[in-house]
């Protein structure tokens, strides 16, 4: 299967727009948590603008391709959505309203909307009938991996740039080392007295900025990678694998 250069390409893609997926969806109900001082029932009702943008072009985008038989232009313009919704979010601070942490999620998942089944579909259009089954829980593994290494790469980025952050704090409130805090625990830090509780919510938003944008790289290179998709007529069950799918 690796053999054929379409599925190759997805599957790398796949492992890509994880990353990126996987590392925007654990991080959005944190900024909701914690900065916005949600409880954990309301934050995931707070992603339902995600879930609206991905309804949004995941059913036209799935009809565009049965109507038309194309499917190439979709990854290359979902990665484009993806890079503009991350930078919306990059943009969020301590002080921003709810609309705007809904814009950046709607955006993000009319971008993830465009290409979560799509991929799928693109590679089992790359591969002989009898291989379907083994072609979709591959691209499904892939996307599950890189969302693996997505939440522990951005874990670890958001770690380090919140002990750079309340370093910070702890200095411009004049104290000499940083207090036992309790990160993981979201109540404990909205019980911190003020104007400790504000400066720690400042230093998390500051951190999620920059996990943010420590994704945009990613996709990045998920937009490269989408440009070498090529793109064969859809097929029936009945219609042979082209020639154009296992080449090299």
């Amino acid at each position: 299967l690796f053999k054929g250069s379409i599925f190759r390409t997805t599957n790398g893609m796949a492992v890509v727009v994880g990353v990126a997926m996987f590392g925007a969806i654990i991080f959005v109900p944190l900024y909701l948590q914690i900065v916005m001082g949600m409880s954990p029932t309301k934050s995931g009702l707070g992603m339902l603008p995600m879930v609206a943008g991905l309804f949004s072009t995941s059913i036209p985008s799935g009809n565009w391709v049965t109507k038309t038989g194309r499917y190439r232009p979709l990854p290359i313009a979902s990665t484009i959505i993806v890079f503009c919704a991350l930078l919306l979010l990059s943009t969020l601070d301590a002080h921003s309203a709810y609309w705007q942490v809904g814009l950046g999620m709607y955006v993000l998942g009319a971008g993830l909307g465009l290409t979560m089944q799509l991929l799928t579909v693109i590679v089992q259009n790359s591969v002989d009938p009898r291989h379907m089954g083994i072609a979709t829980s591959t691209i499904t593994f892939f996307r599950t991996l890189g969302g693996a290494f997505g939440a522990a790469l951005f874990g670890a980025v958001l770690n380090t740039r919140l002990d750079h952050h309340l370093a910070a704090v702890i200095g411009s409130l004049g104290g000499s080392k940083a207090p036992q805090i309790n990160t993981n625990d979201t109540s404990a830090i909205h019980s911190l007295p003020e104007p400790l509780q504000s400066k720690v919510i400042e230093a998390f938003a500051s951190s999620l900025h920059d996990v943010f944008l420590a994704a945009l790289p990613v996709v990045a290179i998920a937009f490269v990678i989408s440009l070498f998709i090529k793109e064969i007529p859809l097929r029936t069950r009945d219609t042979p694998v082209p020639v154009e799918a296992t080449e090299l």
